[in-house]
């Protein structure tokens, strides 16, 4: 089943960023959580975010500025380095509650419970309007790397905290995407090589060509977005990707997705 449902999720996500906020990594997350444990899904959602990212950095990248990038994107690894820190610490976590349903007994871990309420937090920042269009002053420029890097080592939920702090930078509308992507390269980049360890490679390994499946539906939905259609928002697509995302978040902190 996941070798449907993640490439399809995967193009319709890549084919999403052309409407609404939501990125590629926000919705791809959920739908690895349901095959895989929380660690594991966030590891193969960052390989396929850094893979789609190099192919899009790779199309625009003489539109970087430097000067941006050095001054948000070291504190955005710094960032990146410590919240991945901080997720394998959760991953070795004890039961914080047991409960049982159905005569299946649960258990919610604190991994479960943050990782829900990030999921629930950064959805409701995409469809509520004053959260959607948040902006800060250049001035917060290092210090909304480090958050924005932190919590895309923790979670992946790096791009709208990211744009929040880079939009008021001056950059043009190329620019501000192409440096916005080298900074998540580097985070990618930065958090991947925290989170691998000998059971990170093994996985890897063995999911190598559900991976190189979802990178090549979401080039495709990249493809089809970029071509066919005109960048605008649909309001009731999101509000049903939203709702997804909240039943999963919800399943996630009572311990039902592990």
């Amino acid at each position: 089943m996941e070798f449907i449902l993640i490439p399809i999720t995967a193009l319709g996500a890549s084919l999403l960023t052309f409407f609404c906020g939501f990125g590629l990594g926000t919705i791809l997350l959920p739908v690895f959580l349901l095959f895989f444990s929380i660690q594991e899904a966030i590891l193969l959602t960052a390989s396929v975010h850094l893979l789609n990212n190099l192919f899009k950095g790779s199309l625009i990248g003489q539109f970087i500025r430097f000067p941006i990038l050095l001054r948000f994107g070291i504190p955005s690894l710094m960032g990146a380095w410590l919240g991945s820190e901080i997720l394998l610490g959760l991953g070795s976590g004890v039961a914080m509650l047991t409960y049982n349903i159905a005569g299946r007994e649960l258990e919610i871990f604190p991994i479960n419970l943050i990782m829900g309420i990030l999921m629930l937090a950064f959805t409701l920042v995409e469809v509520i309007p004053k959260l959607e269009n948040l902006q800060f002053e250049p001035r917060w420029m290092i210090a909304g790397g480090l958050v924005s890097g932190f919590f895309g080592g923790f979670s992946g939920h790096q791009g709208a905290l990211r744009s929040a702090f880079l939009v008021r930078s001056g950059l043009s509308k190329e620019a501000f995407i192409a440096t916005g992507t080298a900074i998540a390269i580097g985070v990618d980049i930065m958090r991947i090589s925290n989170y691998i360890s000998e059971p990170g490679w093994v996985l890897l390994q063995q999911q190598s060509s559900l991976i190189l499946l979802a990178i090549g539906s979401a080039f495709l939905g990249s493809f089809i977005g970029k071509r066919l259609l005109k960048k605008t928002s649909l309001d009731t697509i999101q509000k049903l990707v939203a709702l997804f995302m909240v039943f999963i978040a919800l399943l996630t902190i009572l311990g039902l997705l592990n």
